[in-house]
């Protein structure tokens, strides 16, 4: 896989989980010489593919519909998830930020 476009280098895989669609690498940031690691998701192709079987089979088939849901409600926790974590972090914050001392 090639990174270099996003500002990283792949020096090797570290892991791959071919049935939860997760593939995960350990990298070099070309701007600041940092190993991280990068993990990537692959619901949404499963998730596109459902569909376009859904299209040509039709979305009244069970098998359709349990494999829509299958790949797409993964997806979406993931998607919705971190910008609710962070949203509830700020109020948390603005909570506290009351009972700070004024100078």
């Amino acid at each position: 896989m090639d990174f270099h476009e996003h500002g990283y280098h792949v020096i090797r895989e570290l892991g791959r989980n071919r049935e939860g669609g997760r593939i995960t690498w350990l990298v070099t940031n070309i701007n600041t010489g940092q190993e991280e690691v990068i993990m990537q998701v692959r619901l949404i192709l499963g998730f596109g593919a459902s569909v376009g079987a859904g299209i040509i089979i039709g979305f009244l088939n069970p098998f359709i519909l349990l494999a829509l849901t299958g790949t797409s409600l993964p997806a979406l926790s993931m998607l919705l998830y971190s910008p609710l974590k962070q949203r509830k972090l700020i109020a948390k914050y603005r909570q506290s930020e009351e009972s700070l001392i004024k100078p």
